[in-house]
């Protein structure tokens, strides 16, 4: 808009338009409760985003950091749970995932997408302990039979 003025008005006074821009631009909006509440939005959204790259990236504890932070200012945030499910479904921490979606739905009861999650992630979680006992089966010798009188 400056540059426009320019070709009608002095250097002078373009430099002083931009002051005036730039006072007004410092300005410390937050006072006003509206504007706070917009740009707590707006930065939720931002962060929300990233998360959501990160997840795409396969950077599971920055999702999960990111999330972190989103669901202690905004405790019935679906999408951070929702995305933290994700990371933590990824790493195979599955009881994780599965309280991340079921929190999901607690706020947001007709997400399909959780359900599908929890699902799947509780047939994975007992794929991963059968594994894990047949991993370590014998391991500590011969589990202990009862005695018999």
């Amino acid at each position: 808009m400056c540059h426009v003025l320019a070709h009608r008005s002095t250097s002078a006074t373009c430099h002083c338009r931009y002051s005036d821009a730039i006072a007004i631009l410092e300005q410390d909006f937050l006072f006003v409760p509206e504007i706070k509440q917009h740009c707590r939005a707006i930065k939720m959204a931002c962060s929300l985003n990233i998360a959501m790259c990160q997840l795409k990236l396969e950077k599971y504890a920055d999702v999960i950091g990111i999330c972190t932070v989103m669901i202690e200012q905004d405790p019935e945030c679906v999408k951070a749970h929702f995305r933290m499910g994700r990371a933590h479904e990824a790493l195979g921490e599955f009881v994780q995932a599965i309280k991340a979606y079921e929190k999901a739905l607690q706020y947001e009861p007709t997400l399909v997408a959780a359900t599908k999650a929890i699902s799947v992630c509780r047939s994975q979680r007992k794929k991963q302990e059968l594994q894990d006992r047949q991993k370590f089966q014998g391991l500590f010798g011969s589990t202990p039979s009862k005695k018999q009188d």
